[in-house]
């Protein structure tokens, strides 16, 4: 993985210069929807799109100084920024009903 890392890095600025482009990391190459056993440098794009509307310079090369490429549709990145109306979640009392819980099935199984 660490060559991977050091493909990734010598070509981030390239790669987050196409459009469409909004992250780069390291993992598994998927193919299918199936995770592969392959390294690859893992290419986010907000939307995958057809080769055909794709401007020649925008498109990710297959392979990176040897290394797989894998484009991975995971529209836009945003940071979190929590305002005023954000707040947790209320938690059930602890008289709550519960019978009708998946745990509370798995400790009543055999019990009528």
């Amino acid at each position: 993985m660490e060559k991977i890392r050091r493909v990734k890095a010598r070509h981030q600025n390239q790669l987050l210069g196409l459009a469409n482009v909004v992250g780069i990391g390291v993992g598994l190459k998927e193919t299918g929807g199936l995770v592969t056993d392959q390294p690859a440098v893992i290419v986010n794009v907000s939307q995958k799109l057809p080769l055909s509307q794709l401007d020649p310079a925008d498109v990710v090369p297959p392979l990176l100084d040897g290394v797989l490429t894998d484009v991975q549709a995971t529209g836009q990145f945003s940071a979190f920024k929590p305002d005023d109306a954000t707040q947790p979640a209320a938690s059930a009392p602890d008289n709550a009903d519960s019978s009708n819980t998946w745990l509370s099935r798995i400790k009543f199984w055999g019990k009528k």
